[in-house]
């Protein structure tokens, strides 16, 4: 049985076959790490990754049909044969900014995998669902293959911000026209369970199977070559795999996928495609998908149109401009937190109990990014429209990161949806934040109040 195929009904029997195939080369897994480090795993990756047992359960298991790999080997032949160049896009947080993936771009141009590649990163410090969907600027890319570290889509947020996300990156459109071929790959963090494939299942499985993307689990193989030794591919806060050893182990996953994944997608269960065999395939298969597929959540208030606007912008059209204010200021900010929005310079800002600002937004969702810190900070009531009972309080406060120094962050704050404002998608509604005579923090009272950005969506 090739893995991936059919369905394991219950927990207790996914687990079962999950060991078995684990250990389908016979050898146990133990082996594989008897000498700390790179060294003896790196030695058996490869026999690993072919042998059917980690790589599939890592990579097919999770992932849609073989039409979807059959499609990107497709259109990298394609690519090939009309001397074309490959537009490959990275996104996700942290850990694409640092370009975990270099050493395996590297070997795309160095081994001339493709004839002419250009990269994009669109990795963000400090990023969530919530930042990509509404302030990423994606739509001047045209992608062919995009690769997408989940964790950014991993951090407790709804199934309809997972999913606006997902078509938002799928709506992009190929210089051929077609859909680009979304591979999504979890890096995971130095404590996360990796050895089990029932956490990632759960969380990606249906979207990965609706919109047919697949999901490379490199935690699930970092924690079968290391055990206990994971700490060497991290950082030392346990959450960056940016170590050099972790590039080179996080591109050799790539590598290893982007070399027999031709091989491993199109056999069957009782033969073994062939090289000739595999190109008549790939001529045969349509990579010019166009369409979306419905809604998987057809509640999703988040649509593809989304605004992000803030004072950086000299468009009109994005820049964050009140309709009413009485006591707020643009300013260039002095205190300036990490990550996130930390190139916005210039934001709305006062500490006047009493002072208020109005801006206009479309739609029914909506969020507020402010800056947060422990000193000196202070809180907001929120109304929608002219209600005079604010919908809101909103707090400007932020214990502090233990490795920030103290410098605070940009955190994002929703503060309506299709819950609280039942209106059409495309209505004209107004938000006035108030400063209160409450302090964010009574221990470091004060009440200076940052708006940085302010992000809805509508058809």
């Amino acid at each position: 049985m090739i893995c991936g195929e059919g369905n394991i009904s219950s927990s207790a029997t996914r687990t079962k076959h999950f060991k078995a195939h684990l250990n389908g080369d016979n050898r146990p897994a133990s082996s594989l790490t008897q000498n700390k480090g790179f060294g003896q795993c790196h030695a058996n990756l490869s026999d690993l990754l072919h042998s059917n047992a980690l790589f599939n359960r890592a990579i097919y298991k999770y992932g849609s049909d073989r039409k979807h790999h059959l499609e990107i080997f497709k259109l990298i032949e394609k690519q090939k044969r009309q001397n074309d160049s490959l537009n490959l896009l990275f996104t996700g947080s942290s850990v694409t900014a640092m370009g975990y993936f270099t050493k395996f771009t590297e070997f795309l141009i160095n081994e001339k995998q493709v004839y002419n590649l250009t990269i994009f990163n669109q990795g963000r410090g400090a990023s969530d669902v919530v930042y990509h969907l509404y302030c990423v600027e994606y739509e001047t890319i045209q992608p062919d293959i995009i690769i997408a570290d989940l964790r950014f889509l991993d951090w407790n947020h709804s199934n309809q911000n997972k999913e606006a996300l997902i078509r938002k990156l799928l709506s992009l459109q190929r210089r051929d026209g077609g859909m680009p071929l979304l591979v999504a790959i979890h890096l995971g963090r130095q404590n996360d369970r990796c050895d089990s494939p029932l956490l990632l299942e759960a969380k990606f499985n249906d979207f990965a199977g609706h919109y047919g993307f697949s999901l490379i689990d490199a935690c699930l193989i970092t924690s079968h070559c290391f055990k206990n030794d994971r700490w060497s591919l991290y950082s030392n806060d346990a959450i960056h795999p940016t170590t050099a050893l972790s590039r080179i182990f996080l591109s050799e996953i790539l590598k290893e996928w982007w070399l027999s994944a031709p091989q491993i997608y199109m056999k069957n269960a009782n033969d073994m495609i062939t090289t000739t065999t595999n190109k008549v395939l790939l001529s045969n298969t349509s990579s010019t998908t166009t369409k979306l597929p419905n809604y998987l959540y057809p509640n999703n208030a988040i649509q593809l149109k989304t605004y992000c606007k803030t004072l950086n912008e000299d468009n009109n059209d994005k820049r964050l401009m009140p309709i009413r204010n009485h006591g707020f200021e643009m300013k260039t900010r002095t205190k300036i937190g990490e990550m996130g929005f930390t190139n916005i310079k210039k934001c709305w800002q006062s500490n006047q109990i009493g002072a208020n600002i109005s801006f206009i937004f479309y739609g029914n969702h909506l969020q507020v990014t402010l800056y947060q810190n422990s000193k000196g900070l202070g809180t907001m009531n929120v109304y929608l429209d002219d209600e005079t009972i604010p919908r809101k309080i909103i707090s400007s406060y932020f214990e502090g990161y233990p490795w920030a120094k103290g410098n605070g962050r940009q955190h994002i704050i929703s503060l309506f949806d299709n819950d609280d404002i039942s209106s059409d998608n495309n209505q004209q509604h107004m938000v006035t934040f108030t400063i209160r005579d409450e302090p964010a923090n009574i221990h470091e009272p004060g009440h200076e109040c940052q708006i940085i950005a302010l992000m809805y969506a509508q058809n």
